[in-house]
């Protein structure tokens, strides 16, 4: 016989502390020191996996992703690649720490190259990069202070280089496709970009911004 104190505190409690055990025929109720541990051991594997998730590396999960979609893109052949960038926000974060957003918002921006297959399926084969722009503090400057285009081409750390930085990661990614094509929207319209992927021999089609 099974005694009952010998239970395993594993056991999956029900919202009125009952369990049904397969040794017993109904339901007994659990003795407050076994709920107290089973708390106990939920809280410390809780806190075990936050902790464990605190030490990956981000960017070490980007780059499986792209290696994955590299792979299949290879098999593909012919691909195309829509670049893009999407705003991620966090209404009950704190901007200190998740980053600052043009609103004074919480959130970053995320920016990401998305691998299709070329043939007429156009299905998707992966993410073949990724990376994030976050800002520290919130811009000081309005929209009536808005750097132009020839003062924001001097900064080393301007955000538009993003555009440039995935093409270029994703050009030498899918060097062994037969054939690579680049999309971006109206913000990837830029003469250093254009300049840069006319002089790499990339294949490209980027929605016009400026006449």
């Amino acid at each position: 016989p099974v005694e009952r104190d010998a239970v395993p505190v594993l056991l999956r409690l029900r919202h009125d502390d009952a369990v049904v055990h397969p040794a017993f025929d109904e339901p007994f109720e659990v003795p407050e020191q076994v709920v107290r541990g089973h708390a106990e051991h939920r809280r410390a594997e809780a806190a075990e996996l936050v902790e464990r998730i605190r030490q990956i590396e981000p960017q070490s999960l980007f780059d499986s992703l792209a290696v994955s979609a590299a792979e299949r893109a290879k098999i593909a052949g012919a691909v195309l690649v829509i670049h893009d960038t999407t705003t991620c926000t966090f209404g009950q974060a704190e901007p200190a720490e998740v980053g600052y957003l043009s609103t004074g918002k919480a959130g970053f921006l995320l920016h990401y190259a998305v691998v299709i297959d070329g043939d007429a399926w156009r299905r998707p084969l992966g993410v073949a990069h990724v990376e994030t722009i976050s800002r520290k503090q919130r811009s000081k400057r309005g929209r009536k202070n808005k750097a132009s285009g020839g003062e924001t081409s001097q900064w080393q750390d301007r955000e538009s280089a993003r555009w440039e930085r995935g093409i270029a990661a994703t050009a030498m990614l899918l060097a062994p496709c037969r054939s690579v094509c680049h999309i971006a929207d109206r913000e990837g319209d830029s003469y250093a970009l254009l300049a840069s992927m006319s002089v790499r021999g990339d294949s490209f089609a980027i929605r016009v911004n400026h006449d």
